[in-house]
C-alpha cells in the first residue's frame, strides 16, 4: 500500500538541529524509482547504540540521535545507505535508497506454507513482487508467469494462458491461491487456461516451487506449485483511520487493449478494508508481420465465418495478421476483511469473483475442411470463478504449536462451451458447475530455543462436485434438442483427504536438512444415465486410491555465498474427473472416451542445484532434474465396445482414451545470472532446457517444450526505471512433438515450431508523489512467431501505455 510521505518543513528542520539528543525525531525512507515507502529497513545510530525499523509508511522515529550522527540504514533489497541525520534533515526528512536486483535473503513460504529463508531451502524457487508485477505490466496473470525464468506458457486463445513447468503441464502442476487450491476435478491434461481467473494486479506476491510438491501439497504437484498470494489489508498506525490505494489504467495496441484498475484499503486499530476491481476490454490480436520466408503464410487468418441473411457465409480477411474473433473481457473484483482482536490472532475473510464475456476458441476457429472454415462458432461461454475463504491464522506458542492457520473455503466454477458446425443450424452448449469445499489446517513447532528443529505439519479436506449439462439449440427455430454432456450427466464426486509431517533441521552453520512426508487418500464416483448417444459398457465409475510421499534435502554452504542443493521427492497425481470420464473431441478426426481402470501416476525426482556469489553483487545458479515417471496418464489409441472408430458430431473418429500408459523420463537443466554492476545497473539472464521421453512407446512425451530463456538489462535513477530485453526460444522439431496430438502439431508448421527472438524495451518515470507514467515498446521487430503448441500467434509490435497513481 502506498501513502503520501510526511514532508518536514524548513523550520522543523532547524528546530530538530537544535534540539536535544533525547528528542524523538523521523525519517522517512523511500524507494528512489518509485517513491514507494519501504517497510522493515534497519537504521542504527552506531554512537549510541539505538536501532529501529521502519514502519508501512516507512517512516523511523529516532531517539537519542545528534544532528552530526551518521546512521546506518540497511535493508537486504537495498543498497546500504550512511548519511548524517543533518544531511538527512536537508532532504525534507527523506532517505532514498537503490534496489537491488540480488536479495540473498529473501523470504519465501511456498516450500512449507510458513515464511522461511530462501537459503535454507533446496528447490529452485522464482519469485515475483507487486513492485516487479506494476513495472511489467501484464495483461493477465498467464502473462506474468511468463515473465518469470524457467515458466514457459502455451495459449490456445488469447483469453488464456497454460503454464509449463519443467515438461509438465495443465492438471500436473498446481495452482494455490492465498493457501487454496484452484486445481479441480475437471482440471484436464491438455492445455489448462484457468491461471487467468487470477487478477496480477491485486498479487503481493507470487511464488513458483519447481518440482514435486506433493509433500506438502498433494495431488497434481508433479512439475511444479503456483503459489499466489493477494495482498491483506493494512491496519492503522497510531490509531484512527488510515485510507489509501492505487488507480491505473492501460492501453496496449497489438489487441487494443483497455484496462482501468482501483483498489482502495481502509484501515482502524484493529479491523481493516481492501476492494478491488479490475476490468480489462481486450481486441482482436494482431501477429507480427515479419515473417519467416520459409513459412510465409504460417498463422495468417485468411477468413472468417459471419451470418449473413440467415446463412453462413466465408468471408475474406482484410488483413491476415489481425487475428479475427479472439478478443474478449474480463473482470475481477476483491474484497477482504481483517480483524486482528490482539497482536497474536489474525482473522480474514476473503471474497474472490472473476468473469469473462465469450471468449472465442480462436484455435478452432481457424480449421478447415475441405477448404472451407469447420467451425461457425466455437467459443468459451462465459467463464465464472468465485471463492470464500476464511483464514484464521494464531500465533499463541503451546504444546502443539508455535503458529497455527486455518483455512476454509468455497469455490464455484461455471464452464460453458458452445460450437456450431459451417452451415448447421445446431449449435451445442456443453455446461459444467463445479463446487468445491476444502479445509486446511497447517501449523509449525520449534523444537529448540536455537530454532536449529522444526516441525511443518498439517491436513487437508478438499470435496469437489461435478455437475455436468448439455443442449442442441437450433439458431433458426430456438429449439433444443438433447445432447451428449462432457463428463458424466448422472454427476460426479471428487474427495481427498490428506495430511503431512515434515522437519526441518539446521544441522550446522552449513548442513540444512528438509525432509517429511505425506498421505493422500482420494475417492471418485461418477454415473451415467443417459446412453442414448454412448452405450457405455458400464453404469458407474469409482476410483479408491491412495498415495504415500516423501522427500528429502540437503543444503550445503561451504561458505556463507555458496551453496549446493540436493533435493529427491515424489509426486503423484490422482487420476480426477476429466481422465477418467469425459467424452470429447480431442482433435481433428479424433474423440476421447471414458476409462475407468485409470490409476494414479507417480513422480520420482532428483534435483541438485549450485549457486555462487560473487562480492554481494554477482549471483550464478546451475539447476539440473531428472525426473523418473510410472503409469503415466496419457492419451492412447484406444477401443469402445470392441470398435477402433465411432461417429461423433457427424465426423468418423479414431477412438482415444487416457491411459497409464507405462513409464516415462523428464530431464532437464536451467542456468540463471544475476548481475548488480552498479547500483543503477543491473544484468539478469536465464536459460532452461527440458527433454522428455515415453520410455514404454519409445515416442516423445508430450509438453515438453523448446530450449528458451531472457535477458534483461536494467537501467535505474532518480525516478526512472528503465530496461532493454530480449525473449528467444529455440526451435521444436516436429518429429519431437507427441504422437497423441496434445503438442498441436495442426497448430505449427510441417517442420514444427520455428525458433523465434524479440526485442523489447519498457520503462517506467515517477512524475510525482502521486502518478507514475509506465511505457513499453514489445517485439520491437514485428517478428511473427507463435510458442510452441499453442493455436494463437503471439503479439506483433505492441505499445503499451499506462498511467498509474497511488494515493
Amino acid at each position: 500500500m502506498s501513502y503520501r510521505r510526511m514532508r518536514i518543513t524548513a523550520s522543523a528542520v532547524m528546530l530538530l538541529c537544535f534540539a536535544a539528543p533525547a528528542v524523538a525525531q523521523q525519517i522517512t525512507v523511500i524507494e528512489k524509482t518509485t517513491r514507494e515507502p519501504i517497510e522493515h529497513v534497519t537504521v542504527v545510530n552506531p554512537r549510541s547504540g539505538f536501532s529501529t525499523l521502519t514502519d508501512a509508511k516507512g517512516h523511523a522515529q529516532l531517539e537519542r540521535t545528534r544532528p552530526d550522527d551518521t546512521l546506518h540504514i540497511q535493508h537486504l533489497a537495498y543498497y546500504p545507505v550512511r548519511r548524517t541525520l543533518a544531511d538527512i534533515q536537508a532532504d525534507a526528512g527523506e532517505v532514498r535508497m537503490d534496489e537491488r536486483l540480488l536479495n540473498l535473503e529473501e523470504v519465501v513460504v511456498s516450500a512449507s506454507k510458513w515464511e522461511q529463508n530462501r537459503r535454507d531451502i533446496p528447490h529452485e524457487i522464482q519469485t515475483i513482487a507487486p513492485r516487479e508485477i506494476a513495472f511489467i505490466n501484464p495483461q493477465t496473470a498467464a502473462d506474468m508467469l511468463d515473465h518469470l525464468p524457467d515458466v514457459f506458457v502455451q495459449k490456445s486463445q488469447m483469453g488464456g494462458g497454460s503454464p509449463v513447468l519443467r515438461g509438465f503441464e495443465a492438471n500436473k502442476v498446481l495452482i494455490v491461491v492465498d493457501g487454496v487450491r484452484l486445481n479441480n476435478a475437471i482440471y484436464r491434461s491438455g492445455h489448462l487456461q484457468n491461471v487467468i481467473m487470477l487478477d496480477p494486479n491485486i498479487v503481493e506476491n507470487a511464488e513458483v516451487i519447481f518440482g514435486p510438491g506433493s509433500v506438502i501439497y498433494g495431488s497434481d504437484a508433479l512439475g511444479g506449485v503456483m503459489d499466489f498470494h493477494t495482498r491483506s489489508p493494512r491496519l492503522s498506525i497510531g490509531g484512527g483511520a488510515e485510507f489509501g490505494g492505487h488507480a491505473w489504467v492501460r492501453h496496449s495496441t497489438a489487441n487494443m487493449e483497455k484496462t482501468g484498475h482501483v483498489d482502495i484499503n481502509l484501515g482502524f486499530d484493529r479491523v481493516g478494508f481492501l476492494t478491488s476491481v479490475s476490468y480489462s476490454d481486450f481486441g482482436d490480436m494482431r501477429a507480427g508481420n515479419i515473417r519467416n520466408p520459409f513459412y510465409p503464410d504460417w498463422g495468417k487468418r485468411f477468413h472468417y465465418a459471419d451470418r449473413i441473411g440467415g446463412e453462413d457465409v466465408m468471408l475474406a480477411n482484410d488483413n491476415p495478421n489481425v487475428q479475427k474473433f479472439s478478443g474478449y473481457s474480463q473482470l475481477n473484483l476483491l474484497q477482504k476483511i481483517r480483524y486482528t482482536p490482539d497482536a497474536l490472532t489474525n482473522i480474514e475473510y476473503s471474497l474472490h469473483y472473476s468473469t469473462t464475456s465469450d471468449i472465442p476458441r480462436y484455435d478452432r476457429l481457424a480449421e478447415y475442411t475441405d477448404g472451407t472454415l469447420k467451425y461457425a462458432t466455437w467459443k468459451y461461454g462465459p467463464q465464472s470463478w468465485m471463492m470464500h475463504a476464511f483464514a484464521a491464522a494464531l500465533s499463541t506458542p503451546n504444546p502443539l504449536y508455535d503458529n497455527l492457520r486455518i483455512v476454509a473455503a468455497w469455490q464455484t466454477v461455471d464452464e460453458d462451451r458452445i460450437d456450431r458446425r459451417f452451415g448447421r443450424t445446431d449449435e451445442r452448449h456443453r455446461e459444467e458447475d463445479i463446487s468445491v469445499y476444502s479445509l486446511n489446517a497447517d501449523a509449525y513447532r520449534l523444537l529448540d530455543d536455537a530454532d536449529r528443529h522444526r516441525l511443518f505439519y498439517g491436513a487437508e479436506v478438499v470435496l469437489n462436485d461435478v455437475q455436468s449439462s448439455a443442449y442442441s439449440l437450433d439458431i433458426t427455430t430456438g429449439a433444443r434438442a438433447p445432447e451428449s454432456t462432457r463428463y458424466p450427466d448422472g454427476g460426479s464426486t471428487m474427495n481427498t483427504f490428506a495430511a503431512y509431517l515434515t522437519w526441518r533441521w539446521h544441522m550446522s552453520e552449513r548442513w540444512t536438512l528438509n525432509t517429511g512426508m505425506r498421505y493422500s487418500h482420494v475417492l471418485l464416483d461418477a454415473s451415467f444415465e443417459d446412453k442414448t448417444f454412448y452405450d457405455f459398457p458400464f453404469d458407474e465409475l469409482s476410483i479408491n486410491t491412495g498415495a504415500l510421499n516423501g522427500a528429502v534435502g540437503l543444503v550445503y554452504r561451504p561458505e556463507p555465498d555458496f551453496a549446493v542443493n540436493l533435493n529427491l521427492s515424489s509426486g503423484f497425481r490422482a487420476p480426477n474427473v476429466d481422465d477418467a470420464g469425459k467424452v470429447f473431441d480431442s482433435s481433428p478426426g479424433s474423440v476421447v472416451v471414458p476409462n475407468p481402470d485409470l490409476s494414479p501416476e507417480y513422480a520420482y525426482n532428483a534435483e541438485l542445484g549450485i549457486e555462487k556469489t560473487f562480492a554481494s553483487s554477482l549471483h550464478v545458479s546451475l539447476t539440473g532434474w531428472y525426473t523418473h515417471l510410472t503409469d503415466v496418464i496419457a492419451r492412447r489409441d484406444y477401443r469402445f465396445n470392441g470398435q477402433d472408430s465411432i461417429m461423433y458430431d457427424g465426423t468418423l473418429s479414431q477412438v482415444q482414451a487416457n491411459v497409464n500408459a507405462g513409464e516415462g523420463r523428464i530431464y532437464g537443466a536451467s542456468a540463471g545470472v544475476l548481475a548488480d554492476i552498479t547500483p543503477d545497473f543491473s544484468i539478469s539472464s536465464s536459460l532452461t532446457w527440458t527433454q522428455g521421453w515415453d520410455i514404454t512407446d519409445d515416442v516423445p512425451l508430450a509438453h515438453i517444450p523448446p530450449m528458451f530463456g531472457q535477458t534483461r538489462f536494467i537501467y535505474r535513477r532518480d525516478r526512472f526505471k528503465g530496461e532493454f530485453f530480449v525473449i528467444y526460444n529455440g526451435w521444436k522439431h516436429i518429429e519431437d512433438y507427441a504422437p497423441s496430438g496434445v503438442d498441436n502439431d495442426a497448430e505449427a508448421t510441417v517442420h514444427g515450431t520455428p525458433s523465434w527472438l524479440t526485442l523489447n524495451l519498457r520503462g517506467s518515470y515517477q512524475l510525482t508523489d502521486t502518478f507514475q507514467l509506465t511505457a513499453a515498446l514489445e517485439n520491437i521487430l514485428d517478428q511473427h512467431y507463435r510458442p510452441f503448441s499453442s493455436g494463437i500467434s503471439a503479439a506483433g509490435r505492441n505499445l503499451v501505455l499506462a498511467i498509474r497513481s497511488s494515493f
